[in-house]
């Protein structure tokens, strides 16, 4: 989906940007390589790898947009709106580091990998999450949905779709390929621990 609209993420003046829907593998992959290594309850390596994806939740307000123009047969922004507005900034961070801590034994360390993984969230959109226009930029505003001050924007910011982000991704699946490989476990088991036990059953027999 790739559509028009006006912005005034930071309060300032608008401009016209090119919105794509963000996705949110890349996200977790990257996340889930700060948690695994770290000497901890699989519990907890998932709720900082979590805590790295969370950010786009925002990002659901798609559906409303969606169900008005379904069931309605209106139009609706909501997705333009809010998207990097009301969980893509440290008051969120705040939140699910604490939420994150609250069903973690290790609280502090948690709490500490939770904002690291957040963060690295908030990094990764800045500098890779632009529409397919030079203009098409996605700000970070940081302090948002309290705040329109420390809003954060990098002029060189690359396409969602551009090479770097495919790079990032691949090296992060070896990564992971390699330590399912090692530790018997994936991302998948998120998910499904039956499925994952299928992969890293499969993963082993075809390189052991």
């Amino acid at each position: 989906m790739s559509r028009k609209y006006t912005s005034n993420i930071d309060g300032g003046q608008t401009s016209v940007v090119t919105c794509l829907p963000m996705n949110p593998v890349t996200h977790l992959f990257l996340s889930w390589t700060i948690a695994d290594p770290c000497n901890m309850p699989l519990k907890e390596k998932k709720l900082i790898t979590w805590a790295g994806v969370v950010a786009d939740l925002d990002g659901l307000t798609m559906v409303a947009d969606f169900a008005n123009r379904a069931l309605l047969n209106t139009e609706s922004e909501y997705y333009f709106r809010f998207h990097h507005v009301l969980t893509h900034g440290l008051p969120a961070a705040i939140v699910f580091a604490i939420a994150a801590a609250a069903f973690a034994t290790n609280r502090l360390k948690v709490a500490m990998l939770a904002l690291l993984t957040f963060h690295l969230h908030l990094v990764c959109d800045l500098i890779g999450s632009r529409g397919p226009d030079p203009g098409d930029i996605w700000p970070i505003a940081y302090l948002q949905p309290l705040s329109s001050l420390m809003t954060f924007r990098w002029s060189h910011q690359w396409e969602l779709n551009a090479w770097p982000n495919i790079l990032l991704t691949i090296v992060l699946m070896a990564i992971i390929f390699r330590q399912a490989f090692v530790n018997g476990y994936s991302p998948v088991c998120f998910f499904s621990k039956s499925a994952d036990d299928a992969f890293v059953r499969t993963l082993r027999s075809r390189f052991e």
